[in-house]
């Protein structure tokens, strides 16, 4: 598997892991809460890092070519998300 596909993958549980934490210290319900406000944020987050290998190995296989992270399914600050994912 190429290795930026696995390092998008990383980051991403990363920044959901960065939401999660930054989110539930100033959530209205405090970090014990259910996580509302931010929840659907950090879900989209691991979603996306989970697909990321996944539509790699998938492109790959059907292609025969390295695609690129956003190819892969993951997402980056400056692009949207890949459609269909």
């Amino acid at each position: 598997m190429p290795l930026e596909t696995v390092s998008e993958a990383g980051r991403l549980r990363g920044v959901a892991a960065e939401v999660r934490d930054r989110d539930a210290t100033a959530d209205p319900d405090g970090p014990k809460g259910e996580g509302r406000a931010y929840w659907p944020e950090v879900a989209l987050l691991l979603r996306d890092s989970y697909r990321s290998p996944s539509n790699a190995v998938r492109n790959w296989a059907v292609g025969g070519r390295r695609p690129t992270i956003q190819q892969a399914g993951g997402t980056s600050a400056a692009g949207p998300r890949v459609p269909g994912c």
